[in-house]
């Protein structure tokens, strides 16, 4: 069989793309590649560190976050927080083994 496709990648049938498939954002700005207005996000560990970041960055981005914590107290302010900075709802959850208990 004849290999007609164009560009670098090529393979007709081989399971290559047969050409590119995508294409530039058109938007002159980036926030509207990044607005998670309207949605929730469920994050777990973000009592601290890295989990707190990514709640803080999703509520930054418009999303109400759920925030899982294991035994971390601080979790709570940290709600607070994200819910007066950014103007969204911030819920929190302790998970723990306990709560499994009968």
């Amino acid at each position: 069989m004849k290999d007609t496709s164009e560009g670098p990648l090529k393979g007709g049938n081989s399971g290559s793309f047969k050409h590119y498939n995508t294409s530039a954002p058109q938007e002159e700005r980036i926030f509207p590649l990044f607005d998670n207005r309207r949605k929730t996000a469920i994050v777990t560990g973000a009592g601290a560190g890295i989990g707190l970041a990514v709640a803080q960055g999703l509520a930054e981005s418009g999303a109400n976050v759920a925030i899982w914590y294991h035994g971390n107290r601080k979790a709570i302010d940290r709600a607070k927080e994200i819910e007066q900075t950014y103007g969204v709802k911030c819920e929190k959850d302790v998970t723990g083994t306990s709560s499994l208990k009968p």
